[in-house]
């Protein structure tokens, strides 16, 4: 292996360190988390309160078409429409889903949308021809020019790992000459010998290019990521033009499977990325594995009762749509088959896997998944987490470990460092991040100055934060490559047909006293967060054994989530938060007010527990004066909180709200300020406690 081959995303970061290439990428990421942020403004797609559009004169055929176009960037589709399947495919490449429900949805055209668009090559005119083709109205001129001003230097240029040799690839050779401008640009690039070079891909050069630049054959798109962009009647004419075979359109066609390149050194990749942020060209990555000669390949195949859906094979062909790995994010609801799309990609890819998750269950589940769908050999699959470190193939394997063990930062077991040390050393064909939507920053610097990987993909049944760091995974990773429709799927019968219910449980006179009196702050645990909402409903979307798959099952429920809230406490603020990604993808909450009722007058009649005003009286003092088991276990599971939501605990200690022994109110316990409590047995026998640890044997638990 050629030691000057540099690789994406590396740096000599040591376990102590946060410096490095993931320092960098972060601030790049933030710049073009900026330049977007300043785009949005000039769209005003950031104003409150709506707007009005009515006065837009519609088309006299605007029956035939299924959008409507707003200056601010907003795209109304009516899902009931003959068109909504092609234009559904076509807005979800382009735009954000914003609301999906069962008969119109809204999209969001926006920087990141529009980078992703570029991305899997749908070029400007393309987008613009298209939306005029869709909307019932003209497209505003605001939205013309903002999709020119989004993809005009986005997506023109590409960092393409190649035969072990990285370029900088475009369609447009006045792209690359202005980046030679460049003095460090210019520095990085490698004089090629022309008359010499024997490069395996068989590129050519033009004699008659002064600039010395690689005429390359084009990584042209697949035609299904490209179906949606033709006219109704484009087929007949494409055909006849082949038939034809000569004449002007066989030398535009000739033209267009051409590109321009010139080769950078390995060691000076990062450089060249920054600097190309700079002049705001932000380099696309895709990694050329067919072509990699270097990087030993993983005996992995998939096994012949492997079946791939539908919707998993277009995500996966956004990826590979040109024959190379794209870098950027999945987006898939739960239970329908993240992982194993995740597996089908690196089973694609076929070089060393790095593939991280958020816990050791995940990573035991992970391998399971491998070795369910693939026939990797045993040896070449292993486990790198507290408990479980497994030997790495020296060759080529698939390593399946944690954000929390890649980017510790403390001192390591020997065995531990062993194994980073080799981790570090190894250049990795794919970097897969399960539940990628949780990783903060601070960590995710470290995971990508650790891991030297050529391609990172991301997959998340939830693309939401509660804070405005989601943004950053668009540079950071990629962009956003492929999102499913929620009730697409659940037609399809991919997903259970889910009742969504709300409880009201109205809270006893003492204990409503007790809450009105408390001095109360308004912030959750999980900080009304959407994305724990929409994965605790998660756990019963599997399809059920009987799914209709024709979409008759719309009206047909087999699946029931319920939330119990308390009324008239803040909580219902906070419930009303948590919902809102689940409506925004389509689902309706059925409201019960009277179920609390029913359930009191049978507790009196049976005898039930708590059943007499009394009974609540005495819980209710039982409570404040509780400084035991409770307290403690309410503690030890804010601490869990806060430990794997350092963003939303950082929110929390600004707002002032701290937790300290002894100071529960039943603002608290009854769900005023959000915090979950568990009950447990007030016994003798269940009331031994963990015995102390002496600070000494602390040492034992590090990783």
């Amino acid at each position: 292996m050629s030691s000057s081959l540099g690789v994406v995303g590396s740096s000599s970061l040591r376990d102590d360190d946060e410096g490095g290439d993931g320092v960098q990428e972060y601030s790049n990421a933030k710049k073009l988390v900026t330049r977007a942020a300043n785009r949005e403004a000039a769209l005003g797609l950031n104003q409150q309160g709506g707007a009005d559009f009515s006065d837009m004169p519609l088309k006299p055929d605007h029956s035939k078409r299924p959008c409507w176009v707003c200056p601010d960037g907003t795209i109304y589709l009516e899902a009931f429409h003959e068109l909504y399947a092609s234009a559904y495919d076509f807005l979800v490449a382009i735009a954000e889903p914003v609301a999906r429900p069962e008969f119109v949805h809204e999209y969001k055209l926006t920087p990141y949308s529009l980078y992703a668009a570029v991305a899997t090559n749908i070029d400007t005119e393309s987008i613009l021809r298209v939306l005029q083709r869709l909307s019932k109205t003209a497209v505003p001129s605001t939205v013309q020019t903002f999709v020119r001003d989004c993809t005009k230097r986005y997506g023109k240029a590409k960092l393409v790992l190649k035969s072990n040799k990285f370029y900088v690839e475009s369609d447009h050779p006045h792209v690359l000459k202005e980046l030679l401008r460049d003095p460090l640009i210019s520095q990085a690039r490698v004089t090629l010998d022309l008359n010499t070079e024997t490069d395996p891909t068989k590129t050519t050069s033009d004699p008659n290019n002064p600039d010395g630049f690689v005429v390359q054959h084009r990584a042209e798109e697949m035609d299904e990521n490209l179906f949606m962009l033709r006219d109704p009647d484009e087929n007949d004419s494409d055909q006849d033009d082949d038939e034809d075979g000569d004449g002007d359109g066989t030398t535009k066609q000739a033209a267009k499977l051409t590109t321009v390149a010139f080769q950078i050194k390995g060691e000076a990749v990062e450089t060249v990325k920054r600097q190309a942020i700079e002049l705001d060209y932000p380099l696309m990555e895709e990694y050329d594995f067919r072509n990699d000669n270097v990087n030993a390949d993983v005996p992995m195949d998939l096994k012949p009762n492997t079946r791939i859906r539908r919707y998993q094979e277009r995500s996966l062909a956004k990826m590979f749509g040109n024959g190379r790995a794209r870098s950027g994010i999945i987006v898939l609801p739960c239970g329908a088959g993240k992982t194993l799309t995740g597996v089908t990609a690196a089973q694609t890819i076929g070089k060393s896997v790095v593939c991280i998750c958020t816990n050791a269950v995940s990573v035991l589940q992970w391998k399971y998944q491998f070795q369910l769908w693939t026939n990797i050999p045993a040896d070449r699959i292993c486990c790198f987490t507290a408990d479980s470190k497994d030997t790495i193939h020296p060759e080529s394997c698939v390593l399946i470990t944690t954000y929390t063990m890649i980017s510790y930062g403390g001192a390591r077991s020997d065995k531990s460092k062993l194994v980073m040390d080799t981790i570090r050393a190894r250049e990795w064909g794919l970097m897969l991040m399960d539940e990628v939507h949780v990783v903060p920053a601070k960590m995710f610097r470290r995971v990508v100055g650790s891991v030297k990987a050529h391609c990172r993909l991301g997959l998340t049944a939830t693309l939401v934060r509660e804070d405005d760091l989601i943004s950053d995974l668009n540079f950071l990773i990629g962009p956003k490559l492929y999102e499913a429709n929620w009730l697409d799927l659940t037609t399809q019968g991919y997903l259970a047909n889910v009742q969504c219910v709300e409880v009201w449980c109205p809270m006893t006179g003492p204990f409503m006293k007790e809450y009105l009196s408390a001095n109360h702050n308004s912030l959750s645990s999980h900080f009304g967060s959407r994305r724990q909402e929409a994965q605790r409903l998660g756990r019963i979307l599997r399809p059920k054994a009987n799914t209709q798959t024709d979409g008759s099952n719309r009206s047909s429920f087999n699946a029931f989530f319920y939330t119990l809230v308390s009324t008239d406490t803040q909580e219902m603020f906070y419930s009303a938060k948590r919902q809102q990604y689940l409506i925004d993808q389509g689902y309706t909450f059925k409201i019960v007010t009277n179920l609390c009722e029913r359930a009191d007058a049978e507790a009196k009649v049976r005898g039930y527990a708590y059943s007499k005003p009394e009974d609540d009286r005495a819980l209710l003092v039982k409570l404040l004066n509780s400084d035991t088991e409770l307290e403690k276990d309410q503690r030890a599971e804010d601490t869990a909180i806060r430990k794997n939501n350092p963003d939303g605990a950082a929110l929390a200690d600004a707002s002032g709200v701290k937790r300290t022994a002894g100071s529960t109110s039943m603002a608290q316990l009854s769900g005023g300020a959000g915090m979950r409590y568990r009950e447990v047995s007030s016994s003798a026998n269940n009331s031994s406690t963990a015995p102390k640890r002496h600070p000494l044997f602390r040492k034992r638990l590090r990783r």
